[in-house]
């Protein structure tokens, strides 16, 4: 099983600022990016942003596929799990909890934007993902878009799982290699041999 993961924002543009740091938001005032613009467990999240259909995490096998037309193997438990981990990651970073490795914790994020799941962005990396080769797409084909990617060699793997592993693989790039307190994504910190760090940025 392949796991491509898409973003509406890109990560890795070099020499730019990762996020903007300060405290992490504790009221709707805090969060001035977007108008109408709630907090809610320090990331802000826009207004008009509704939950989509949350189904049981405790069945990782639940084929309940409602949030997306045409989710060709994809299900609301995966959808879900991808989502949710995401955004507990982006909240223990806006609030200076996420540890570094090249130095105590990676600095609070102000006006952290909460996630929301894209079913184009979805439709655009299963079409990817169908190709079964572990690469990334190229960059033509998904303009200002970036890409996460994963791969589990084991037949009929548990998908929610999957999900889990690879969000917890991408995020675990902080601790294990670190960005430092200067908080850039410069050249150098991107070709570190050994040490890749781009797919925390994206998350």
């Amino acid at each position: 099983m392949t796991v491509f993961c898409l973003y509406n924002e890109i990560g890795y543009f070099t020499n730019e600022i990762l996020w903007e740091t300060g405290r992490a938001c504790s009221k709707p005032a805090d969060c001035t990016t977007y108008k109408s613009t709630k907090c809610e467990d320090g990331l802000c999240v826009k207004a008009f942003e509704k939950p989509g259909k949350m189904e049981s995490l405790s069945n990782p096998n639940n084929g309940a596929s409602n949030q997306c037309s045409g989710a060709d193997g994809m299900t609301d438990s995966v959808r879900n799990k991808f989502l949710n981990m995401n955004n507990e990651y982006r909240s223990l970073v806006a609030k200076g909890k996420a540890e570094d490795k090249l130095g105590g914790f990676a600095p609070k994020a102000a006006k952290m934007p909460k996630m929301k799941y894209e079913c184009a962005l979805e439709a655009l990396a299963m079409k990817h993902a169908k190709r079964c080769r572990y690469e990334h797409s190229p960059d033509y084909t998904r303009p200002g878009i970036g890409e996460n990617i994963f791969q589990v060699s084991i037949p009929n793997f548990d998908k929610t799982r999957a999900a889990q592993m690879a969000s917890e693989l991408w995020f675990g790039e902080l601790k294990k290699f670190g960005v430092g307190k200067e908080n850039k994504f410069t050249a150098k910190i991107r070709n570190r041999p050994k040490m890749p760090i781009g797919h925390y940025t994206q998350v």
